[in-house]
C-alpha cells in the first residue's frame, strides 16, 4: 500500500477529534479522544469477514493490497463479483477492497478520481436497472427483485462512505443517505445489511439510527457464527465492548429496555 494511502486512513481519528462532540456520542462510556484513536475510518479500517465466498484478491491485513492486482480492472472485476451473489457481507467486504485498490495511486494519477466516478455511476446503473426489473416483475417474483434492488442501493451507500473516507465525495451524503433508506425498505429483515447500516450511522454520527440497526443485526446473528464475528470486530470493537453481552446490554440501555 502507498504512502500516501496509510497516512491519509492513519489521520483520521485525528480529523473526528475536530468535530462537535456529537460525532462521538455513539461510543458510550469512556474518554471520546482516547477510544476514537482506536478504530479509525469505520468503513475502511474495518475488514469483514467473509469465508472463502469469491472477493477481490487481498492479504491478510486489513490494508494488504496485492501488486498483481491490476487498479484499471477493479471496477469491473467488483461488479461481477456483486452480480454473483446477494450476501450483504461479501458485497461490503468486496466494495471495502475495491475502494482501496482504486484510490490507493490517488496521489501520483491524476486519473483515480475518473475511475471512481466511472465505477460510481456503473453502480448508479446497476440499481437503476434492478429498480426497473423491480417495478416489471410477477407477483411470484417480486419480492426477490425487490431484494435485488435494495442491496444495489446499499452497495451505493456504502461504496460513498468508503471513497469519503478517502476524501472523494462523489455524491452528496444526502443522496448516499436516501440510497441506504431505500436498502432497508426494500431488505427490512436482513440483519448484515443492518449491520452495514449501523456502521454508517456510526460513521455519521446518527446515534440512534446507529442503535436501532445495531439491536436488528444482534437479534439475527442467533445461529451465525460469522455474522456474529463481524458485529464484535466492526461495532463491538467501535464501541469499545469487550463482548456480545456487554454490546447487547449497551444496546438495551440505548434503547430504552433496561
Amino acid at each position: 500500500m502507498s504512502i500516501d494511502l496509510r497516512r491519509s486512513l492513519a489521520a483520521f481519528p485525528a480529523l473526528l477529534l475536530a468535530l462537535p462532540v456529537a460525532g462521538a456520542i455513539a461510543l458510550g462510556g469512556g474518554p471520546a479522544r482516547a477510544a476514537l484513536a482506536n478504530w479509525g475510518p469505520p468503513v475502511l479500517c474495518h475488514p469483514i469477514s467473509i469465508g472463502d465466498a469469491p472477493s477481490l484478491p487481498f492479504g491478510h491485513d486489513a490494508f494488504a493490497l496485492l501488486p498483481d492486482v491490476a487498479r484499471d480492472g477493479v471496477g469491473a472485476r467488483t461488479l461481477a463479483l456483486l452480480d454473483g451473489g446477494d450476501d450483504a457481507l461479501v458485497h461490503m467486504e468486496t466494495l471495502r477492497r475495491a475502494v482501496l485498490y482504486m484510490t490507493y495511486e490517488r496521489a501520483a494519477d491524476a486519473r483515480v478520481e475518473e475511475d471512481v466516478e466511472a465505477f460510481v455511476q456503473a453502480l448508479e446503473g446497476r440499481q437503476e436497472a434492478a429498480l426497473l426489473a423491480a417495478s416489471l416483475a410477477s407477483e411470484a417474483e417480486i419480492d426477490a427483485a425487490r431484494s435485488r434492488w435494495g442491496l444495489c442501493a446499499f452497495d451505493l451507500s456504502w461504496t460513498l462512505e468508503g471513497l469519503a473516507e478517502r476524501g472523494l465525495h462523489p455524491r452528496s451524503s444526502a443522496q448516499a443517505e436516501r440510497w441506504l433508506q431505500a436498502a432497508l425498505a426494500a431488505r427490512p429483515a436482513d440483519p448484515a445489511l443492518r449491520l452495514g447500516a449501523s456502521v454508517l450511522c456510526f460513521a455519521r454520527g446518527e446515534r440512534q439510527g446507529l442503535y436501532l440497526h445495531l439491536d436488528r443485526a444482534l437479534a439475527g446473528s442467533a445461529g451465525s457464527e460469522l455474522l456474529s464475528r463481524n458485529i464484535a470486530a466492526t461495532m463491538g470493537r467501535m464501541l469499545g465492548a469487550a463482548d456480545d453481552a456487554e454490546l447487547a446490554a449497551r444496546v438495551a440501555r440505548e434503547l430504552g429496555r433496561a
